[in-house]
């Protein structure tokens, strides 16, 4: 019992660990695929204005 727990703690704080990156990457990717759009917008929208005049 007393070679289990180490070995239960450092699972525990991989699996913590595993799930904040995973967590990051989706939040990552998230803004990532925002700013491709809201930069994707801005550029039709500079062009619509540089086409009216």
């Amino acid at each position: 019992m007393l070679l289990l727990t180490p070995i239960g703690a450092h699972l525990a704080f991989f699996a913590l660990l595993l799930s904040f990156l995973l967590n990051f990457s989706m939040v990552f990717t998230k803004v990532r695929i925002t700013g491709y759009l809201a930069f994707r917008t801005g550029i039709l929208l500079l062009i619509r204005t540089i086409f009216v005049r």
